[in-house]
């Protein structure tokens, strides 16, 4: 009967080192897709190394049209799970509003309630449903978020995030 465990070895040492050149390859295609970004919208880019398990944690800071933006990417466990991420935040400048939107989601939800906070409806329900409002002034608010506004936010915070 022949001995099956240099076989195994053989073929465990190959799986390994296929999941070895797979994770390297995927790093090296973000980390060229990230300088590609940052060269072409002229941002800041770093990256850094996220503990053993964590992969890298990558940035991209700067001004962007006149907007500061912020992309980042981070690491949520969960158990015996790690999920990486990617956040985008652009500040725009102060309508005087005191408007914030957010993504309507069951967490939002959730913490909304129990916080004991509340959103204002604009009466379009696709958008009421998908955004969640804060603002000093509902009614200004209600004035500048036209249709084509609020289809573009609607769509900027409801659209697959990976």
């Amino acid at each position: 009967m022949p001995d099956i465990f240099p076989i195994f070895f053989l073929m465990f040492f190959a799986v390994i080192l296929f999941v070895i050149i797979g994770a390297t390859r995927a790093s090296k295609k973000a980390e060229e897709t990230w300088r590609k970004v940052s060269e072409q919208l002229r941002l800041d880019y770093s990256k850094q190394r996220a503990g053993k398990l964590g992969g890298d944690q990558r940035e991209l800071v700067g001004t962007h049209r006149g907007f500061q933006v912020r992309a980042n990417t981070f690491v949520e466990s969960g158990g015996n799970n790690n999920q990486s991420f990617t956040r985008f935040k652009v500040h725009y400048p102060d309508l005087g509003l005191g408007l914030e939107l957010k993504h309507q989601h069951f967490f939002a939800n959730l913490s909304r309630k129990l916080a004991g906070t509340s959103d204002f409806d604009i009466g379009d329900s696709h958008f009421d449903d998908a955004v969640i409002i804060k603002a000093r002034s509902p009614e200004a608010v209600r004035a500048y978020l036209t249709q084509e506004r609020r289809q573009m936010i609607r769509f900027a915070v409801t659209s697959k995030r990976r």
